[in-house]
This record gives C-alpha cells, structure tokens and sequence, in this order.
C-alpha cells in the first residue's frame, strides 16, 4: 500500500534526517519527501509503501518518538 504521512515538526537541525533514519530502520520503502518550513515550525510530507496496517501503526509509534515531532497523520492522496 502507498500512504501519505503529514508531519509537524519543530524547526531543529537533522530532524528530517532523523525521521528518514527512522523510517528506513522499520524497512520501510521511502517513495517521496517534501518538506517546508515556517514560523519556526517545519511541515514534512513522506510517501511510504507499507505492506499492512500493523506496519504503519509502527511506523507511525516510531515517528511520534522523534523528538522534535508535534503531529503525525495519515493523508488522503
């Protein structure tokens, strides 16, 4: 399955490399990254493959343990 994550995050340097980290450390397929920053907070669109719904409640556990991470959720495509 291809999901579309919304990540809110605090601006601080190596959090989306620490995110990306994360994410490849559950052997999870990145297929896209976005990310923008405003008003000292950063904005990180992730397109991940997933192979079921128990994967992406990890994954999702995973992010949410990033310090630095405010909000994590499932976007609509």
């Amino acid at each position: 399955f291809i999901v579309l994550l919304g990540i809110k995050v605090e601006d601080r340097r190596g959090i989306l490399a620490e995110i990306t980290s994360k994410i490849a450390g559950l052997k999870t397929n990145v297929l896209k990254v976005e990310a923008s920053l405003s008003d000292h907070q950063g904005r990180i669109s992730v397109t991940v493959e997933i192979e079921d719904l128990k994967q992406l409640q990890r994954l999702l556990k995973v992010i949410r343990a990033v310090p630095g991470v405010l909000e994590v959720e499932r976007l609509m495509r």
